[in-house]
């Protein structure tokens, strides 16, 4: 799972893996908001998302958010389940 840094003036490193798939570029604004502890950035310029007519267009497209391997994947499913309340 990439790990993003809090610096002292509260700037935040987003690993470039996540700015590539997320489409931002440097300097645009992001809408920044809060529910239930769970922070989300909303890029306030959206660009147009391409229409998909084939399923196959989705195979791939969330590569790298869990991990690289299929461990590192297992370990982060394991720390999301041990962080549910049960």
């Amino acid at each position: 799972m990439p790990i993003a840094t809090l610096r002292p003036k509260g700037q935040i490193t987003i690993p470039v893996n996540i700015l590539k798939a997320w489409g931002i570029n440097i300097n645009e604004q992001v809408e920044v908001n809060i529910h239930n502890g769970v922070v989300t950035l909303i890029p306030l310029k959206r660009k147009e998302t391409p229409v998909r007519k084939d399923i196959m267009d989705f195979v791939g497209i969330g590569r790298g958010m869990w991990g690289e391997t299929a461990e590192e994947v297992d370990a982060s499913i394991k720390e999301l389940r041990d962080s549910w309340t049960r």
